[in-house]
């Protein structure tokens, strides 16, 4: 293991509290479970994009989050 290595070890605790902080606030990391898509119903071919589609999405909800999230690391750490 190089230094590269090591630098990429000392992250994982950071990354990992805020991947927990995303989950505690969105349910999930995984868009499939945010989406409540089950695993076994997965399709490769995309739903008609219509209003209702969007309406039940909260994709900006969890893009607004995790943006919040980072912002306030990085507050922390100036």
């Amino acid at each position: 293991p190089g230094e590269k290595d090591a630098n990429k070890k000392a992250y994982y605790p950071d990354v990992q509290k805020l991947m927990n902080q995303f989950k505690e606030e969105c349910g999930s990391y995984i868009c499939r479970e945010i989406l409540g898509i089950p695993e076994y119903k997965y399709s490769p071919v995309p739903d008609d994009r219509t209003a209702e589609y969007y309406l039940k999405r909260p994709c900006e909800k969890c893009i607004a989050a995790a943006a919040r999230i980072l912002d306030e690391e990085i507050e922390k750490r100036k």
